[in-house]
């Protein structure tokens, strides 16, 4: 089979809409669906998110590789797409392509159920390059964001920034911490954007917090407003963080499109460049 696998520093996504928190451990209070994979048992969504910068280094990378896969198909053979930062594409892509591919066939165990896969082919491509024929590329990933320029089909210039939504909501975390001393974490930022914060029963202002949302917007739509023309071409919106930020950035590009399904664009772009090397 022929799988997009997008390994983001927040979600893994897959082409089949598999999607999981990219984060990984080898020890679990809960001790809930063990996967177990070159010799050890990992219990994938739960731990920290590794904070490393360059994706080929990241501790599980791997195993969040074969535990994607094993969600995403039945077949023993697969040839995958993956994806790099185009920050990091030249630099690392041979390293990436593999540590993927070494060992070919792989025994892993998910939920108790033996079975074998064959990673028979990778291929590494940049992050946020989806098919458009002109237009400028807007990837907010969990650590980076990717900005492009496509003209006739190839991109012409990129720039990246290093921040995500990773680096988003800790800051809105802390803000809201300072405001009313509490103790939380990065992770509960998502549950409180969608449903808001109680403190002893009652509802807390958050709206203040959002300041670093906006401050992260001004400074990306400034960036790309210097360097591109974003009043005569479209710019496209991808990403799990351009899901989130979409709409302050319509209001400052009024030509901004949210891509299809953007959470799992890169996976699914992933995929029809598989099959277009390998059918």
């Amino acid at each position: 089979m022929i799988i997009g696998i997008d390994i983001g520093n927040y979600a893994t996504k897959t082409s089949e809409m598999v999607k999981f928190d990219s984060k990984a451990t080898n020890n679990s209070l809960l001790g809930k669906n063990p996967f177990e994979a070159e010799g050890n048992i990992y219990y994938i969504g739960e731990g920290s998110y590794d904070t490393e910068y360059r994706k080929v280094k990241k501790k599980y990378l791997r195993i969040m590789f074969l535990y994607a896969l094993a969600l995403s198909t039945s077949d023993i053979n697969n040839k995958v797409v993956v994806g790099l930062p185009i920050s990091q594409y030249k630099a690392d892509r041979e390293e990436m392509k593999q540590l993927l591919l070494n060992p070919r066939m792989n025994v892993v165990s998910l939920n108790g159920i033996q079975r074998k896969l064959y990673i028979e082919d990778v291929e590494v491509y940049p992050e946020g390059l989806i098919s458009v024929e002109d237009g400028i590329l807007v990837d907010i990933g969990g650590r980076t964001t990717e900005v492009a320029l496509v003209e006739n089909l190839k991109v012409t210039s990129s720039f990246s920034i290093p921040e995500g939504t990773l680096n988003l909501y800790s800051d809105f975390v802390n803000l809201i911490n300072s405001r009313y001393g509490l103790d939380m974490k990065q992770s509960d930022a998502e549950r409180i954007i969608k449903h808001g914060l109680k403190i002893d029963g009652m509802d807390a202002d958050v709206t203040f917090a959002q300041e670093a949302f906006r401050a992260f917007v001004e400074n990306l739509v400034s960036q790309i407003q210097v360097k591109y023309p974003v009043k005569t071409l479209p710019v496209t919106i991808l990403g799990g963080g351009g899901q989130l930020l979409f709409g302050p950035i319509k209001r400052r590009i009024p030509n901004a499109i949210l891509a299809e399904t953007p959470v799992f664009a890169n996976a699914i772009h992933f995929k029809k460049v598989g099959e277009a090397k390998w059918l």
